[in-house]
């Protein structure tokens, strides 16, 4: 079992796949600083398998790549050490309002799509600009 880190930050999104960045980041590449690996093993297929694997994995953070220290930000890492979540991802089962979220959506593929179609039609709806 994970403790949530001392932040208490809770994150923007239930969402997957939208763009962010972070502190130190260039705004043109999110995620410009390197991170390892993917978050689950059909990261091109959409499904509610972002969620089960957050559930099912035991996440330990990640120490070491190709043998040598990691250096890079922080993430976690499941047993195989092929899969890795960061932080922000995890804080959604850390926190307990979005905890039943995850469960929720890990338990009922149907349900986090139809979940997901509203949120996505409200962003296309708000006029939200794609480049």
């Amino acid at each position: 079992t994970l403790t949530a880190p001392a932040t208490g930050a809770r994150p923007r999104t239930l969402r997957r796949g939208l763009r962010w960045t972070r502190p130190g980041d260039d705004p043109a590449r999110p995620f410009s600083r390197p991170r390892r690996g993917p978050w689950t093993r059909a990261d091109t297929t959409f499904s509610n398998e972002y969620y089960r694997e957050m559930l099912e994995n035991t996440w330990t953070p990640k120490k070491t790549h190709q043998g040598k220290p990691w250096t890079g930000p922080a993430q976690y890492e499941d047993p195989s050490g092929e899969l890795m979540m960061l932080p922000s991802d995890l804080a959604l089962i850390w926190d307990p309002k979005f905890r039943p979220y995850v469960e929720k959506y890990a338990k009922d593929e149907e349900l986090f799509f139809k979940d997901f179609a509203k949120a996505f039609k409200k962003l296309l709806e708000l006029g939200v600009k794609f480049d």
